[in-house]
């Protein structure tokens, strides 16, 4: 049986591919709801916070927490970079 965090949605694909294009790039879930807005591509704030979410329990993406005033912002790195790195949050 496929987990949830494994559920592959359009959504989901959409942004996988989009942080792609962004390697090292940090980016918050505002940025690119407004970046997928921008395209015509509307995913709404809570479904990119999931999708981002399940991402980092996957190790696919970075998730970076400096301060409890700031949203948290996100990166995505290569598998080739990634591997052995640990979730980092500041």
């Amino acid at each position: 049986m496929e987990t949830r965090s494994r559920y592959r949605t359009r959504q989901r694909e959409m942004l996988l591919e989009y942080l792609k294009t962004i390697p090292g790039v940090h980016v918050t879930a505002g940025d690119i709801c407004d970046y997928f807005a921008a395209q015509g591509d509307t995913i709404g704030q809570s479904t990119v916070y999931r999708q981002m979410e399940s991402l980092v329990d996957e190790g696919r993406i970075n998730k970076y927490i400096f301060d409890a005033g700031t949203p948290a912002c996100f990166e995505y790195v290569s598998p080739e970079s990634h591997e052995g790195a640990e979730v980092c949050y500041h």
